[in-house]
């Protein structure tokens, strides 16, 4: 709750002068001496933010004051300081005295073990990698030139009007002896079987594949039952509307035969009103005219 400036720098003088009294009264009965522990510097923490509290209003009446240069107030708020400072150093010794020693926690690093640098084992080659790299015989580092090469006899056997761009497809791989190749046999026939997949990969394929259709047909049911329960509703929100409609329809016409029939008995009941009133408007006539002229008579 707000109060206005005058009530709140009342409550602040009187506030300041109990708070002080109370501060030097709590050193003075309290065993202060024999406190230990955790209880003793929460307490102590506790007052030294009272007397905290107590200097922002010794500041806040002394600035609100009319008159602080005079002898009385200047004392005061001098004696108040003093006993604010008082009570400040006693209670800062008792904090530093029973205030809780702070460990450092033991590091980390230090419980992890050192690693251990073990030098690299070099890895062996394995037997089919030493079969594709090495010949299979010794009779293989012979030149592949040497059986290619035609003799004086073979080359005068060739047709004559064989050229060079015919000739050459004629050295195919199939008339080369099987010496020639730097490749034994058993690494050409294995290469085509390690391309094919592997049947672990198919069947995960496979399985990821069916799974995923299952997934699709059970999406399309659903979908399928969700358009028909919706078609439904729509259907039965159509027959309310149109039960509605038809409701309103006949209030309708309902509505507007009565209004025609009030209309009706209106005008009648107006005519018969005035009939009625200029008949007893005329029976008034007649007999005020009627005792006129007995008494003129």
């Amino acid at each position: 709750m707000n109060l206005p400036p005058t009530e709140q720098l009342a409550h602040d003088r009187i506030n300041l002068g109990r708070l002080v009294k109370r501060l030097e009264s709590s050193i003075q009965s309290e065993n202060w001496d024999q406190a230990n522990g955790n209880n003793a510097w929460i307490k102590s923490q506790g007052t030294l933010q009272r007397i905290k509290h107590a200097r922002q209003l010794l500041k806040n009446v002394e600035a609100d004051d009319p008159d602080p240069s005079s002898p009385k107030s200047a004392q005061r708020y001098r004696d108040m300081r003093i006993a604010l400072d008082k009570t400040e150093d006693f209670i800062l010794a008792v904090d530093k005295r029973v205030a809780p020693k702070r460990s450092k926690p033991p590091s980390l690093l230090s419980t992890l073990p050192i690693p251990v640098n073990e030098p690299p084992t070099p890895e062996k080659p394995s037997p089919s990698t030493l079969d594709t790299l090495l010949p299979a015989d010794e009779s293989h580092k012979a030149p592949l030139t040497d059986d290619l090469l035609l003799s004086a006899a073979e080359a005068s056997a060739l047709p004559p009007m064989l050229t060079e761009h015919h000739a050459l497809p004629s050295i195919s791989h199939s008339a080369l002896p099987a010496s020639t190749s730097t490749f034994p046999a058993s690494t050409l026939t294995q290469r085509p079987a390690a391309k094919a997949p592997t049947p672990a990969f198919a069947q995960n394929s496979a399985a990821l594949q069916q799974e995923l259709s299952d997934q699709l047909a059970q999406m399309a049911s659903q979908l399928k039952r969700n358009t028909v329960h919706f078609s439904e509703a729509l259907a039965k929100d159509a027959a309310v509307v149109e039960d509605a409609g038809i409701k309103l329809g006949s209030n309708y016409d309902v509505m507007k035969k009565e209004r025609g029939r009030v209309r009706d008995l209106t005008g009648k009941t107006g005519g018969t009103t005035c009939l009625v009133m200029m008949s007893v408007v005329a029976v008034l006539v007649a007999f005020i005219f009627m005792v006129l002229l007995i008494r003129a008579t």
